[in-house]
């Protein structure tokens, strides 16, 4: 077919590669338009008459959608597979072969029983965000691993790893399996044999485990290896970040709660309580200090009426207190995307906004995708919302179209998950973004809230050496 779209250079050349490959794993950096090169070689290769399963997170839906439909310029090609009567009717067009675009989210395609999809016949399948898949004792990569043996495949991500180079295996097993002999580098069956071709590890011979590490050798040497591996390496249309590190100190009374954690993993909260007067923040574990050292960085916490840690609308915070004095400073009306890993004080911090006169909205979990198009649309409009305050793992991956309405950030605390941050870091510096994106990170330095950070700023620096796949 003849293209309908005027691709950027760098675009066009991944396309035509994946138009001349049986199986390409797309791993462009964030931002860079993997669907709409995806889409357009499929269309060019393929033409309107085959059918496409598309394996994705729920976010993407709608920039897929959009995709298929200016390229393909028809509104009925894309259908989505769930438990609805045309969910469930786009299932049926599916196993019958019927021509399409077939989208299913994570969660719905690894609900279906053991081996369901390992008889699909169909002509191409995508899987968008494919780190999804990167634990090999999963259920998701047991459904993908019999799914589209005889299809073209495509894999996308721009951190296709997941959380470290281990992460890779699951992806490239699925790819380019070690029965075809069509000229790729092939992955061994053997997990542990290819941690052995590549790898480092260590073993600890008292407890009775191996860690995996890094590279074995030179950091990219292994993607090289593979040829329909696509890095995109031209930087110069990256819209610009300016990093902004903004020092802030805790408060008198996260001070003493944060010290009374770290040191005797107990720390009595002024919520009131028909005995005591006070309540109980207890970490009987290493990892549940750490949340509650994070949970006090953030804010002075309750302890609310089922007994979990929240924050009062008033809670004491010297990082909101920070973020209303950046917001101070910018222009009037000006579209701000704030981000924390808290569900419970991205609610808050949005109230506090709210009553501060800068009409917020907190982005969590289970928010309808109908709100959050309506939130979208409205955002930095008059009447519409200024400030739109997001849980890092709601917004992460796939939200597209943010870049067009903002330009600036502020970070209240990272996830635990370096992923995940770096799903969200690719929110607003994407194609599409006219200005330079000011990114601020309101951080409490000498605690796990600066660790954090740090560990994650090293880790991403390393992987990115070695998916530049040289």
């Amino acid at each position: 077919m003849e293209p309908r779209l005027t691709l950027r250079p760098v675009q066009e050349i991944n396309c035509q590669q994946i138009m001349r490959e049986p199986a390409t794993l797309l791993a462009g950096r964030l931002g860079s338009g993997k669907t709409t090169v995806a889409v357009e070689a499929v269309f060019r290769t393929q033409s309107i008459n085959k059918s496409v399963f598309v394996v994705a997170p729920r976010n993407t839906e709608q920039g897929w959608r959009k995709s298929v439909r200016r390229q393909y310029q028809q509104d009925d090609f894309f259908n989505r597979i769930d438990s609805t009567k045309s969910g469930k009717q786009a299932m049926a067009d599916l196993w019958s072969g019927v021509d399409g675009w077939y989208f299913i989210t994570w969660e719905y395609f690894r609900a279906r029983p053991v081996h369901f999809w390992a008889k699909l016949n169909v002509d191409v399948v995508i899987a968008d965000e494919v780190h999804r898949m990167q634990n090999r004792n999963s259920k998701t990569w047991t459904h993908m691993r019999g799914l589209g043996k005889k299809s073209k495949r495509i894999a996308m991500s721009g951190t296709p790893q997941g959380n470290n180079m281990q992460g890779l295996w699951t992806t490239l097993r699925w790819l380019f399996p070690e029965n075809e002999n069509d000229g790729l580098y092939t992955t061994p069956l053997s997990f542990w044999r290819w941690v052995a071709d590549w790898l480092l590890v260590e073993e600890d011979e008292w407890l009775g485990f191996v860690s995996v590490l890094g590279e074995k050798y030179e950091p990219g040497t292994m993607l090289s290896y593979y040829r329909s591996y696509i890095r995109e390496t031209d930087h110069n249309e990256v819209p610009p970040v300016n990093d902004i590190e903004i020092f802030v100190s805790m408060n008198a009374e996260q001070k003493r709660l944060y010290k009374q954690v770290q040191e005797e993993s107990i720390a009595w909260l002024n919520t009131p309580d028909p005995m005591t007067g006070k309540k109980p923040m207890v970490s009987e574990l290493p990892m549940t200090t750490r949340i509650r050292l994070r949970q006090i960085t953030l804010g002075v916490p309750i302890i609310n009426d089922n007994n979990k840690v929240s924050y009062a609308v008033d809670t004491i915070s010297s990082k909101i207190d920070a973020a209303l004095e950046e917001l101070a400073d910018l222009p009037e009306g000006e579209p701000v995307l704030v981000f924390t890993h808290s569900r419970e004080f991205a609610l808050v911090a949005a109230k506090r906004f709210c009553n501060a006169g800068y009409p917020a909205f907190a982005w969590v979990g289970g928010t309808s995708d109908k709100v959050r198009q309506s939130v979208l649309a409205g955002w930095g409009t008059q009447g519409g919302n200024q400030v739109v305050v997001a849980v890092i793992s709601a917004i992460a991956e796939g939200t597209d179209g943010l870049q067009y309405k903002c330009a600036e950030e502020i970070w209240l605390s990272e996830d635990e998950s370096r992923i995940i941050n770096e799903q969200a870091r690719g929110r607003l510096p994407r194609d599409g973004q006219k200005r330079v994106v000011n990114r601020r990170m309101i951080i409490v330095p000498g605690t796990y809230d600066q660790k954090i950070i740090d560990k994650h700023l090293a880790a991403m620096l390393e992987s990115n050496k070695s998916l530049r796949g040289k």
